[in-house]
């Protein structure tokens, strides 16, 4: 099989390689070359001379009820155009806010983050509000609207979070704990409100109760929500699940997800989760990639010597890849065990290796486990890492330029590529090969000699349909 696949590999390469052929010497001798800008982008008209887009032109939120003490945000995606590394200042108008003001050193073709969030409390009636997005010598304009309006008869509860996420609770098996509490204002946007009442999951563990044990809430007044784990659950347990607030005198219910994990109190571990940010871009006249570390602190807090077995890796996100094994070149940790004596403090460390080689931006999440089965613990830990498109610069893969990034021939060579070459050195070697022409070959094909399209499709389909 192996002798078969060798041959048809290199005939890909040599599709790349024979587009270069009428080039010339003169290809050789001006390696540098540029791309037309093209006239419209994505998401924003272009304008000549722009340095920077975004994957939104306007911003539209939920209708949002009066009264309301959060409004769900919406995110912005801005890319540098430019060939070089910019600041960026970010501005709206009165009635929104933004989780980022300035953006400082994005590197070019990276892409930045911006969560924009109508401003709380709010009167009723309808907003055109403007975020500004700047350089010194460019700048772009996103439209967002939004709606508040007066609140309707029945239950309507505003909660100041989306969410009640506890954490890990350590708990110690052989003594009595006692429960912490997480508070959440819940005010009434409604009508007046009388017998309150909050559930939960019989297995779920919480506690929950109103400040005072209020039952009655009136109309524009506040309460302060207690939510935390029963002391008697002391053992390694994971939770994920609603609690609901309902009234007797009124329809409707208010329902917030809520979260925890406990754990033998033994051993601690910070932080729980680690997220290492967006990598910088790839270059692939670069052998070498961008390695970021997750540093965990392992703290045992009992008098005796405990092992701790650190779990397999698994992989989460938004990539096309989901559900691959994880390779030892992506992700990795410096240890397998643990060993701590009573008292004992040691770090675990886990690097990540920047792995995109799509034409689009990925998000990767690694989750595992440190854990002791004997001793009820199980601490489970999480890395998240944001790698930026690959091909997001004026070159690329030649098989997406020719089919398109979702294309059958582009999914098969692609998995082709991780599940088969990637796993030799031959095989890596001509993945290599294959990167270093095709950048060249997309320019000349698209500038040069387009009539040649045809022919290399023709020969790359015939090539994915024998795998």
């Amino acid at each position: 099989m192996k002798k078969q696949i060798f041959p048809k590999v290199m005939l890909i390469i040599l599709c790349a390689v024979i587009t270069l052929l009428p080039f010339g010497t003169a290809a050789a001798a001006d390696a540098e070359f540029t791309l037309t800008r093209p006239t419209q982008i994505s998401g924003v008209q272009f304008i000549a001379g722009d340095s920077l887009t975004t994957d939104k032109e306007t911003l539209s939120f939920a209708t949002l009820t009066k009264g309301y003490l959060v409004a769900p945000g919406e995110k912005i995606t801005l890319t540098n155009l430019s060939q070089n590394t910019t600041d960026y200042v970010i501005e709206t108008t009165a009635n929104l806010s933004v989780d980022q003001r300035f953006i400082e050193g994005l590197a070019s073709g990276a892409s930045a983050l911006l969560t924009v969030t109508p401003q709380a409390g709010l009167a009723v009636g309808a907003y055109q509000e403007t975020v500004i997005i700047s350089t010194s010598d460019d700048s772009i304009f996103i439209l967002v609207t939004f709606e508040v309006i007066e609140a309707q008869a029945g239950l309507n509860l505003a909660a100041a979070s989306e969410k009640i996420d506890l954490g890990t609770i350590y708990r110690d098996p052989a003594a009595d704990g006692q429960t912490k509490y997480t508070q959440v204002q819940i005010k009434n946007n409604g009508q007046n409100l009388s017998g309150l009442k909050i559930t939960a999951a019989k297995d779920s563990g919480l506690v929950c109760f109103f400040d005072g044990n209020k039952t009655n809430l009136a109309t524009g007044e506040t309460a302060i929500l207690n939510v935390g784990v029963d002391a008697s659950i002391r053992n390694a347990t994971r939770y994920e699940g609603n609690i609901t607030i309902t009234a007797d005198n009124a329809d409707g219910k208010l329902e917030l997800p809520v979260m925890y994990q406990t754990t033998n109190a033994m051993v601690e571990i910070t932080p729980t989760s680690v997220d290492l940010g967006e990598f910088n871009q790839i270059d692939f006249s670069k052998e070498e990639r961008e390695i970021r570390k997750a540093t965990f602190t392992i703290q045992n807090n009992s008098s005796e010597t405990i092992t701790l077995a650190v779990g397999d890796l698994t992989i989460g996100g938004d990539n096309g890849i989901i559900g691959t094994p994880l390779k030892p070149e992506e992700v990795w940790t410096d240890k397998d065990t643990l060993v701590l004596s009573a008292g004992e403090k040691t770090t675990l460390a886990v690097s990540v290796k920047y792995i995109n080689d799509y034409s689009r931006a990925i998000n990767r999440s690694y989750t595992f486990a440190v854990s002791n089965d004997e001793k009820n613990i199980e601490i489970p830990l999480l890395v998240e890492a944001a790698f930026p498109a690959s091909d997001s610069r004026p070159h690329g893969c030649m098989i997406v330029s020719l089919f398109g990034e979702d294309a059958e021939q582009t999914t098969v060579l692609r998995d082709f590529r991780d599940r088969t070459l990637k796993t030799t050195d031959g095989g890596q070697t001509l993945v290599d090969a294959y990167y270093a022409v095709s950048p060249v070959a997309v320019w000349v094909l698209d500038n040069i000699f387009p009539q040649l399209k045809p022919i290399v499709a023709a020969v790359i389909t015939e090539f994915a349909d024998s795998l």
